[in-house]
This record gives structure tokens, C-alpha cells and sequence, in this order.
């Protein structure tokens, strides 16, 4: 369980509205460029991402991201994926180019696994470089994480983020954003 209340979540919008309108911005390009090309893409993809990989990592990043985004990727094959072009274990980018595909699924990274700790799920972290069974162990947080997300999303706190975010970002970036609301939480935001 996702423990964050409304008054944590009016402390919160404005550190990161602008962030979040970049995010927006990022994925209402997102289907209709082909990525695997696209440098105007790549690089707000990169700046918003923090991407510090060479030429050839992005290359082979972008071309996975191009292909899968007309399917409903699974992270498990993204992740192994990913590990056989670039020979490392690269959870934090195959959950960005998934979520990316999938605005419903988590990301995983440092940031992300730090707060989802500190609202309430100590337990929560990454597998060690050397655990055994880690990608088995990093494909069962991922599920995991979604399942959070998701659970959270339903809850009043969930959607009073939802409304308040995109209040917040009409008022200061000054930008209009229709927003439509699925039973299982938000389903597209764009960027106008």
C-alpha cells in the first residue's frame, strides 16, 4: 500500500509540475515519430531520462523502443531484450521504455524506489547485482510495483493526485491538458 496523503500531495505538485509537463510533452510525440531515428526525440527522451549511454547503447535502446511501441510490451522481454543488445542488466531503462509504451506500468529506479520505501514499503528494493535468480526477482517487482500503483490510483488519494497534478500544471506552465480517467486509472494525458 501506497501511504500518501492529500496534504502530502499539495507539498509535492510543485516540485514536480515541471517535470511532469516535459513527461507529457515527451509521451504525446511518442507515437507518432519513430524514435529509432528521431534525434529531437532522443534528446528530450535523454534530458528527461538522464540517458548517459553511448551512441551504440542508444541505438540499440531506441531501435527496441521503435519496435515494441506498436505492441503492449512485457517488461520481462524488454528487459532481456535489452540485456542481449547491451550485455548489461538495464531495469531502470527497460521500466522507462515500457512505461513509455505503457503509461500504466512503474517505472523502476533509485528516485522511485526511495519514495515508494518512505510511503509505507520498506521492503521494497532492487535485488543485488550478484543475488541469485536476480532478473526472476526483478520481473516479480516490477509486477509488484504496478500492482501498488495501480491499487493506489483507485484510492481517493490516487485520484485527488490526478486532479490536483493537473490543476497545477494548468496554473503554472499556463498549458491546457484534458485528461481521461479510466476505471483502472489514467489512460492517456496530452500535452496541447
Amino acid at each position: 500500500m501506497i501511504l500518501l496523503s492529500k496534504k502530502q500531495i499539495k507539498k509535492i505538485l510543485p516540485k514536480v509540475s515541471r517535470g511532469l509537463y516535459q513527461y507529457l510533452c515527451i509521451q504525446d510525440h511518442f507515437m507518432e515519430r519513430n524514435v529509432s531515428k528521431d534525434r529531437e526525440f532522443q534528446r528530450r527522451f535523454n534530458a528527461f531520462y538522464r540517458v548517459r549511454r553511448g551512441k551504440r547503447w542508444q541505438k540499440s535502446f531506441y531501435g527496441i523502443l521503435q519496435h515494441e511501441k506498436s505492441r503492449n510490451p512485457d517488461f520481462r522481454k524488454v528487459l532481456l531484450d535489452l540485456q542481449k543488445k547491451t550485455k548489461r542488466v538495464e531495469t531502470s531503462f527497460a521500466s522507462k521504455l515500457v512505461a513509455t509504451i505503457n503509461p500504466r506500468l512503474p517505472i523502476i529506479d533509485r528516485v522511485v524506489l526511495k519514495n515508494i520505501r518512505e510511503m509505507g514499503n520498506p521492503e521494497i528494493k532492487l535485488p543485488y547485482p550478484k543475488a541469485k535468480n536476480r532478473l526472476d526477482r526483478i520481473i516479480e517487482l516490477h509486477k509488484r510495483l504496478e500492482k501498488l500503483f495501480n491499487d493506489f490510483l483507485r484510492t481517493s488519494e490516487g485520484k485527488y493526485l490526478i486532479i490536483r497534478n493537473m490543476k497545477k500544471l494548468n496554473a503554472d506552465l499556463k498549458k491546457e491538458y484534458i485528461m481521461k480517467i479510466g476505471v483502472k486509472g489514467v489512460t492517456r494525458l496530452y500535452c496541447l
